[in-house]
């Protein structure tokens, strides 16, 4: 194939190419889908940010629970000693964030009170619900957790 042929093929799919890429350049577009910049869009898109960070985490614990499971058997006595060693820190994680989430609990529950105007405390009925519910689930999974320990 002579070098002229090869340059006539490429050339008009360069030029395609430099069009629809100056598309989004002339309308001032940077490839970001635009959203919605209101407040309360804000906060609806905050409020659906935690819900799914809030699943992600729901089903990542329970995939860590599953594989455990799966690994490690249904007691101590008979696990491999990595398993006790995991067992035993994911213990102390899980108090952790439980004294965590309790601190954050009376923190919010005794800075916002029914006569606050603080915008921080807008929801807070629903934000220490939210709160009891997580928290509620972490001391489930410690509890397994230290059954698995002493079984």
């Amino acid at each position: 194939m002579r070098p002229t042929a090869s340059m006539k093929k490429f050339f008009p799919l360069a030029i395609v190419l430099l069009a629809l890429a100056a598309v989004p350049v002339a309308l001032g577009d940077n490839g970001v889908p635009a959203s919605g910049t209101t407040p309360a869009a804000q906060s609806q898109q905050q409020a659906g940010g935690l819900r799914s960070r809030l699943e992600l985490l729901r089903l990542r614990l329970h995939r860590v629970e599953v594989r455990f499971a799966q690994r490690c058997g249904t007691g101590a006595s008979t696990a491999p000693a990595e398993c006790v060693q995991f067992a035993q820190r994911l213990e102390q994680r899980l108090q952790r964030l439980d004294g965590r989430l309790q601190q954050l609990i009376q923190t919010i529950q005794s800075t916002c009170t029914a006569s606050s105007t603080d915008p921080r405390c807008r929801n807070a009925d629903r934000k220490v619900a939210v709160l009891q519910k997580l928290d509620a689930g972490v001391e489930k999974l410690a509890q397994k957790l230290q059954d698995w320990l002493k079984a």
